[in-house]
């Protein structure tokens, strides 16, 4: 709903998340990445799936992503 009212193309959104209320984010994203320690309700759902939290997941999806990796 936020892209369409902003006229954002949903392919060009990275979402990163892990709990059953980031499902639908990471489904819809144009890129759908779950952390390491998602619920697998999340990682069903996930484009990809980066390490967990404690590690640094999120640095490490961002790092893959302008690397041209994902």
């Amino acid at each position: 709903a936020h892209c369409a009212r902003h006229q954002i193309d949903r392919q060009r959104v990275a979402a990163i998340g892990d709990g059953l209320n980031d499902i639908e984010l990471v489904r819809e994203a144009g890129l759908g990445i779950a952390m390491g320690n998602a619920s697998p309700a999340v990682l069903a759902v996930a484009d990809r799936i980066t390490t967990g939290h404690e590690v640094d997941g999120v640095a490490e999806a961002i790092d893959r992503i302008l690397c041209g990796a994902w």
